[in-house]
């Protein structure tokens, strides 16, 4: 798969209640597939903090990407990061996989943490390296907003994606988007930023809530890498609007540099995010 099979951008809502909806004016192939990745939030604290990041093919040739709120949530502004990719056909050792997983039954998440085991769509040699994009968020407004999630139990077929919990945060809905990367992939990488929320290992590189991310040599191509950058993890109180950003700067072919921000009254504890590069 090359960088011109590839399309990224970034969608933007500033409604206040209802969704945006935006056609995308790329052609959409049989064998394309779009993933979503929550990077800006803005909601109200009072009422629960809806949020969603979703596609569907058409009109025609083209595919709909639908990014807003529901019930009596305001929400102020989001944005979502996405790119459009073609499936791979290989049945082994595909170059690059990635799928959805969520749970809409209105059920709160129980404190600690939930595991889920995930499903490869093909089989890998050696177990890849799996990062995963928040992008479908229905949290209580009655406690400070923390969750966090993470990948372990990768082998050659699937992983398990652990979703933690604390804070006395009720959960009713979560969606997201995970990516595997073969391990020595040449032309994508990808990582983890932020403190090593709770439930997750410190972080041995890319700590706190902003810093620089240098690519490896082999990686430093002529070209102008892509980068995308969505939350994993988020640790917010609720005594105020819940106010996020995800930002990347500053990209060059040696690297970028990285933050997650607040603004106004709002209390950021933590954040975390993965990052996807093709190059």
């Amino acid at each position: 798969m090359s960088n011109s099979e590839i399309s990224t951008s970034t969608v933007t809502t500033d409604q206040g209640d209802s969704p945006t909806v935006k056609v995308l004016p790329y052609t959409l192939a049989t064998i394309d597939r779009v993933a979503l990745g929550l990077t800006y939030i803005d909601v109200d604290k009072n009422a629960n903090i809806r949020v969603a990041a979703s596609w569907a093919p058409g009109p025609g040739p083209k595919f709909t990407i639908t990014l807003g709120s529901w019930s009596d949530t305001k929400l102020w502004r989001a944005e979502a990061v996405w790119l459009k990719y073609p499936i791979s056909t290989a049945v082994q050792d595909p170059a690059f996989e990635t799928g959805t997983w969520n749970t809409f039954n209105g059920n709160a998440f129980q404190q600690g943490q939930s595991q889920q085991n995930i499903d490869f769509g093909a089989r890998f040699t050696q177990p890849p390296n799996v990062y995963v994009w928040i992008n479908h968020l229905d949290l209580s407004s009655s406690n400070t907003w923390s969750l966090n999630l993470e990948t372990t139990q990768i082998t050659t077929s699937g992983f398990t994606l652990n979703v933690n919990v604390w804070n006395d945060t009720p959960v009713y809905g979560l969606g997201i988007t995970w990516f595997a990367i073969p391990v020595g992939s040449t032309r994508i990488s990808a990582g983890i930023l932020g403190s090593g929320m709770h439930g997750s290992a410190p972080l041995a590189k890319n700590p706190g809530t902003s810093g620089r991310v240098d690519f490896p040599k082999k990686f430093r191509v002529s070209e102008d890498p892509k980068v995308l950058l969505a939350f994993s993890g988020i640790d917010v109180s609720n005594d105020s609007n819940l106010r996020l950003k995800a930002d990347c700067t500053d990209v060059t072919t040696d690297g970028f540099k990285w933050s997650f921000d607040t603004w106004d009254d709002t209390r950021l504890y933590n954040a975390g995010g993965n990052y996807i590069v093709f190059h």
